[in-house]
């Protein structure tokens, strides 16, 4: 199996891999994550993660990785910066996509790509911009780490994710890696999508995210201020909300009628509005307009 992966990490010319190949990648990092019991941090890291979203060598199967609405992880056997992204197919269509648009990436066509992709193209030589992929991209492990019963599910577990793992390869932190790799941090060619935040502002966020967990309102529980009082549902809920509001369907108008309720205090109002600003297009654009111009008065 070592040999297999190393004859396919090291080719060149290598523009496709099999879904069994993908599959041995994936349960090979997780065995080695989970067998090296000398492992260092980053392994004893991964290792906690996976056991928290019951990850286990012996229950990962290959059916799981060929369902539709996967949440799943790339992650190099060496390298820190992981992403992690939601797929409404399976891993390997998701993949096959990311493929052929860094092979436009790489030959330097104007195509609408995510930053983590142009990043990934960065590692290519010279030899790679004509033909083929970055040979490194091969020796990024897909990992699944939940199949959701749906696309709104599986957004709401990746923010959710993020939110906790805070991954370099996702917004907005993938962009200050951009531009380190590509020679573009002095001339700011793309910008970071932050907002400056002052003390007061930091004071007040936290302030309200203590009295959302303390209080009884069932609507919208954000993650609670203390780590351990925390729980996985409370980010799940309040992520789920926030997408209903921004989703084209009915759903949006339901949650849009809740919001306009006389129980829903403003401090929850001001916490959607909050976390809608870290979301990714179109999502942030529809979740911002309905919050600000429809429901919040004036």
């Amino acid at each position: 199996m070592s040999c297999l992966l190393t004859a396919t990490c090291s080719c060149k010319e290598l523009t496709f891999i099999s879904p069994v190949i993908m599959y041995v990648q994936a349960r090979t990092f997780i065995c080695t994550i989970y067998l090296n019991y000398k492992g260092n941090t980053r392994q004893q890291l991964w290792k906690q993660r996976f056991r928290e979203l019951k990850i286990h060598p012996s229950t990962y199967l290959y059916d799981e990785m060929n369902k539709p609405n996967a949440v799943y992880l790339k992650i190099h056997k060496d390298r820190v910066p992981f992403y992690i992204g939601c797929a409404s197919g399976t891993i390997f269509e998701r993949e096959h996509a990311r493929r052929r648009k860094l092979r436009q990436v790489m030959q330097e066509k104007l195509v609408n790509a995510e930053p983590a992709l142009r990043w990934w193209a960065t590692l290519g030589s010279s030899l790679d911009r004509s033909r083929f992929i970055p040979s490194e991209y091969f020796e990024w492990n897909t990992v699944r780490l939940s199949t959701p019963e749906d696309k709104s599910s599986g957004l709401t577990e990746e923010k959710r994710l993020i939110e906790v793992w805070q991954p370099t390869l996702n917004l907005p932190r993938v962009i200050e890696l951009y531009n380190t790799a590509s020679g573009r941090s002095a001339k700011r060619l793309v910008p970071i999508p932050t907002h400056k935040q002052t003390t007061t502002g930091r004071k007040l966020w936290k302030k309200v995210r203590k009295k959302l967990a303390q209080s009884n309102t069932k609507f919208m529980p954000l993650p609670k201020s203390d780590p351990d009082a925390a729980a996985a549902m409370d980010k799940t809920n309040a992520w789920n909300s926030i997408f209903e509001v921004a989703s084209l369907t009915v759903k949006s108008y339901h949650m849009c009628r809740l919001l306009r309720q006389p129980r829903i205090p403003s401090r929850q109002i001001y916490a959607m509005i909050r976390s809608a600003s870290q979301l990714e297009q179109p999502f942030e654009t529809r979740a911002m307009t309905l919050v600000l111009y429809h429901l919040v008065p004036g």
